[in-house]
Order: structure tokens, then sequence, then C-alpha cells
């Protein structure tokens, strides 16, 4: 399950009048709680505390379960529910596509890729083997675009390969041709014929019909998820959430404290960014100091999404955000303690992003 560091409790700003100072603060956290509540009540329970690494594709939703040392992979379109039968890959990797589950699985010196299709509990599409990295990677970096998979070897040269299930992989390109000078190679997405990959902390744009690469520029090593809505970027970075559009960088974290969005004195600052973050369409939705938020980046506007409660009994901490693109559907996952610490696991919330609270 989840190793994670502790999160301070909000604190926010009281007023400096003794007098005033209960009565005010009293209200401030009232209105906090009423506000809690109301957005509370468009979230619904989508999973128990069985769910682990929720990962968002398309229309669907997929995870793992940890009831044993070995995961199994779930996903769910529209409510339908797939268990697949299939096993996740090595150490339990596993990517998706809204049409294809893939896993990369080690057998010695030979890595298996297996595509089955996501539509079904187990049908493999086709399997293909590569040699292993000779180094400390597992298996080779791969991603899923809708139907095709992308692979990506290194060594004397860093080859991506495209293969689609059903035919042979084919060599897409080799980015030492294309002005990339390449460190550590790490991960990538390819998403609207854009490849998006890591090298040594650096995060590259890469158009894959006419191979021109792109380093964003970004001033920190990626930390954190990298999105894209088909336009603009975002990355997390060591220094927070950055906006990458048309040449153009945006510190996000920035823009979110300036934007004037305030509930009340005693919660000031309880939609500054805390960690994470995902893009949907021209919405960033990210994990504030008190729950979830969404910041438009058009009209540079903060909205709540998920306060977390205020309870004695149970603290709950939202965290993970993923979003099924064509539907608009937000799950995070609420970490659950007892202690006033926070958890490890918790149940999974799902919640309309096209509704006003």
């Amino acid at each position: 399950m989840r190793t994670l560091l502790p999160i301070l409790f909000l604190v926010g700003c009281v007023p400096s009048d003794p007098t005033d100072a209960p009565d005010q603060t009293a209200q401030d956290i009232a209105e906090y709680d009423e506000l809690a509540t109301k957005l509370g009540k468009r979230a619904t329970t989508f999973l128990g505390k069985e769910a682990d690494e929720l990962q968002a594709a398309g229309k669907r939703i997929y995870w793992l379960q940890y009831a044993s040392f070995d995961p199994t992979v779930h996903s769910s379109l529209g409510g339908a529910r797939i268990d697949y039968a299939f096993p996740a890959g090595t150490e339990g990797n596993v990517r998706v596509s809204d049409q294809l589950v893939v896993t990369a699985h080690r057998q010695g010196d030979v890595v298996y890729y297996r595509a089955y299709d996501a539509a079904y509990a187990n049908t493999l599409r086709a399997e293909i083997s590569l040699p292993a990295p000779g180094d400390e990677q597992r298996w080779w970096a791969y991603c899923v675009d809708k139907g095709m998979v992308y692979i990506v070897t290194t060594g004397a040269q860093t080859t991506v390969y495209r293969w689609s299930p059903g035919a042979q992989p084919a060599v897409e390109l080799v980015l030492e041709e294309h002005g990339v000078d390449v460190g550590i190679f790490l991960d990538l997405a390819v998403y609207q014929g854009r490849m998006l990959f890591i090298e040594s902390g650096r995060l590259w744009t890469l158009d894959l019909a006419t191979k021109t690469a792109k380093w964003v520029g970004n001033k920190k090593e990626i930390s954190g998820a990298v999105s894209t809505n088909g336009l603009g970027i975002l990355y997390v970075a060591a220094d927070g959430p950055h906006y990458f559009e048309n040449g153009m960088t945006r510190d996000v974290k920035d823009e979110i404290e300036k934007t004037g969005y305030r509930l009340n004195e005693t919660f000031a600052s309880m939609h500054h960014y805390a960690s994470e973050g995902v893009l949907y369409r021209g919405t960033v939705v990210y994990k504030g100091q008190a729950g979830m938020f969404a910041y438009d980046l058009r009209t540079k506007t903060v909205a709540p999404l998920l306060l977390e409660p205020r309870r004695s009994d149970l603290r709950i901490v939202f965290i993970d955000p993923q979003i099924t693109d064509e539907t608009g559907t937000l799950y995070v996952t609420g970490l659950e303690s007892t202690s006033g610490s926070v958890g490890a696991d918790g149940s999974v919330y799902a919640l309309p992003l096209s509704q006003e609270p």
C-alpha cells in the first residue's frame, strides 16, 4: 500500500482581537463544515479499501487489488466492472488505454509484453518478447495509446518501437538522431500524435509526425504526474505544477495563490497547492491544503471540489486525482485514519466535474 509523508493539519489565520476571535472563528468553521457537507453530497463511494494504483484512460478507470503479494487487475466502464483473469506484470506494472491492457513480465534475460483486450476478462491479443535490460531496469519503459504500444530500449542509442498487437514491432525513431542527448531515460506517454518523455529529470515533447523534439525547459526535476489535453502539458516538478503551451511556461502554484479566492479568514489558504495535479481540458485538478480543488487556466479562478471533513473520530485525506477524459468523472482516494495521522488506505470516491456544487 502507500507510504506517505505526514501532512500537517490546516492552520488558518486567527483574528488578533481576543474578544471577536472565538465567535468569528466559530463562524468560519461552521462555513467550512457547511461547504464540506454540500460538496460531499456530490461524491459517491466507488470502491472500498481494496483498490490501489488507479489509472484513468478514456472512459475507463483501472485499479489494482493487493489481496496477495501479486496484484489483480480490474476496470470499470459506465459502472460495468471487469475483473481481469490475467496477472499484472512484474512488480505489478500495467499500462492501459481504453482499448488495451498491457503488461511486461521479465523471465530471466527476456521481457514478455502481453496486450489484452480491455473489454474482456481474459482475451490476449498478442505477445512479443525482447532481450531484457542489462542494467538495473526490470523491463523496458512502455506506454499505450489507444490500440498502439510504444516501447523504448536504451544502450548505445535510445530506440522507440511502435507495436500494433498482431504485427511485429517497428522502429518509430532513434532519439539521438533527432537532437536528444539522452542521459537516463525514465518514462514516456503518447497522446494524439505527441510523445512526452522524461530523461534525467527533463521533460521533452516530440511530434511523432515531424519527429521534432523540444525540451520544455523545466528548471526542477520532474517529480510527479505529466498530463496533456492535446494542446498544453501539465507537469509536476519539485517546485510544484507548471503548464507548458506554445513555448511558454506558467507557474500554476503561484497563479493559484494569486487568484484572490478565500472562503474566510480562518481557512484563507485551504486552496493553496499541496501536491499532485492532473489536467482535464483547460482545468488543473489538484490537492490543496484541505481537499481537492480545480483551477481554470483560462479564467484563473479556483473552485473547491471536495473538502476534507473535520471530524474527531476519523481523518480523511484525499489524494491521487484521476479523471476519465470523455465523461469528466473525478476519482480520488480518501486515506482514512482514526489516530489523526495520514492513513495508509481508504475508499475511492467518484464525483462529476461537469456540475456546479
